[in-house]
């Protein structure tokens, strides 16, 4: 028996020894709270009855993991069988030290064990002392160690409510009067409710901000991601240096989150390649490959008044592609030579908000679709064998013109077959187009 009283100490030695071990810096919170439940005795006396007991308690924590509570409790103890009954009134005292086995969230598991005093007093059915104890050869107050678990779950900053249970390994044989081999026990289990009464910085919602934080900031303490954007407030503020209180910081139309766990671009700047386009509207506009309507006129209308009323309708005039489009904005953003874009087409694809020229043809992609007009995602937008690069810096011809002199041979063809000047009908001035 006394092999198991030491294990139980030790158990509860371990308990305080470590707990301060997972200390994060947090200023201690004390509370009150109490429990209501059942209790019944494990003694001699084999058939136990489950009675009422109450417990009132102060706790007090050092950090986030550990708190030292003490209480004080009042429940009845009765059993009867074989024609043995004892029935006392218990007043156990004791002080515990509390593990919480999460310390972030609302809902928290908790162990606990320490060491306290029990009063008890055995009587007959009638009142009376029993036998033993009338003649006085014990006495009325024992040691004991508590040992058990529960769970609590957090309302908000300062109320909780939970569940526990405990056995009790008491120092004494004489619980129920009789004494035979082993000490007795009791266990007990209750309902109950805790309250702070001095604050807890605490970190409700584990969002690595502690309270006192969030309220600063004027984040949810209750919600890791205050504005929903996918990075938790703590991220934001410690992290990425983003605002827990905007899904979009840098307003380019992708949330914080989705820039830095999908798309990897910065939070903190809308056009992380610096091509001229917003993240937002590079990685959400996307562009069809395929041949588009305009390439109809390709054989025979080779006016540049005609084709831009076609390809460029609306567009002179939005400096910032993704502010404020409506919805005829958008349908005369949708013609593009050799394909067309909308915002959401079947088998469509997106400039890289990473890399600020995605076909490779020497012009940025915000060039390419606010100043030039010419396809972001292929490198000869008209299909003359000149890449636009190529056409606006070198040739100065005509990207969306694959026959920029109409002279009947494509821009390509005159450099680099035929090595004429592609912005001259008649390069020899002989008379004959070349």
């Amino acid at each position: 028996m006394m092999s198991r009283v030491a294990l139980c100490i030790l158990t509860a030695a371990i308990l305080v020894a470590v707990a301060p071990l997972r200390s994060q810096e947090k200023k201690p919170g004390v509370g009150v709270g109490g429990s209501f439940g059942l209790v019944a005795a494990i003694s001699d006396v084999d058939d136990y009855q489950d009675h009422p007991m109450g417990r009132a308690f102060i706790r007090m924590f050092l950090n986030e993991s550990f708190a030292l509570e003490g209480g004080i409790g009042m429940g009845l103890l009765e059993a009867e069988n074989d024609g043995k009954f004892f029935s006392t009134l218990s007043y156990p005292i004791d002080v515990r030290a509390h593990l919480q086995l999460m310390n972030k969230g609302q809902f928290r598991p908790f162990l606990f064990g320490g060491l306290g005093i029990l009063v008890f007093d055995p009587e007959n059915s009638k009142g009376k002392p029993l036998p033993r104890n009338a003649a006085g050869e014990y006495g009325h107050v024992t040691t004991f160690v508590p040992l058990g678990a529960g769970a609590e779950y957090y309302l908000n900053e300062q109320y909780a409510f939970g569940l526990n249970g405990s056995y009790n390994f008491t120092m004494t044989d004489n619980l129920d009067d009789i004494e035979l081999e082993g000490n007795d026990a009791f266990w007990t289990v209750g309902l109950h409710v805790f309250a702070f009464i001095t604050e807890q910085n605490d970190d409700l919602d584990g969002d690595k901000l502690l309270n006192d934080e969030e309220k600063r900031i004027g984040t949810d303490p209750l919600n890791p991601d205050t504005d929903g954007d996918g990075l938790k407030d703590g991220e934001e503020v410690k992290t990425y240096l983003t605002d827990p209180l905007n899904p979009d910081t840098d307003g380019d139309r992708l949330k914080d989150g989705e820039e830095v766990f999908r798309y990897k671009t910065d939070p903190l700047n809308p056009d992380t390649d610096g091509d001229g386009l917003d993240d937002g509207y590079e990685a959400l506009t996307t562009y069809s490959l395929n041949r588009g309507p305009l390439d109809l006129f390709w054989g025979g209308l080779h006016s540049p008044g005609f084709r831009r009323l076609l390809d460029l309708s609306g567009l002179s005039g939005i400096s910032d592609p993704t502010a404020g489009r409506t919805g005829l904005q958008l349908a005369s953003l949708a013609w593009v030579p050799g394909g067309s874009r909308t915002q959401d087409p079947p088998g469509g694809t997106t400039t890289d908000p990473l890399n600020p020229d995605t076909d490779g043809d020497g012009l940025n992609d915000g060039e390419e679709v606010l100043t030039f007009r010419t396809h972001p995602l292929k490198q000869d937008t008209d299909g003359d064998g000149l890449t636009d690069g190529d056409e606006v810096r070198a040739r100065r011809t005509d990207p969306l013109n694959p026959d920029t002199d109409s002279d009947e041979l494509s821009d390509g063809d005159e450099v680099l077959r035929h090595r004429t000047n592609p912005l001259l009908a008649d390069t020899d001035n002989g008379g004959v187009p070349d």
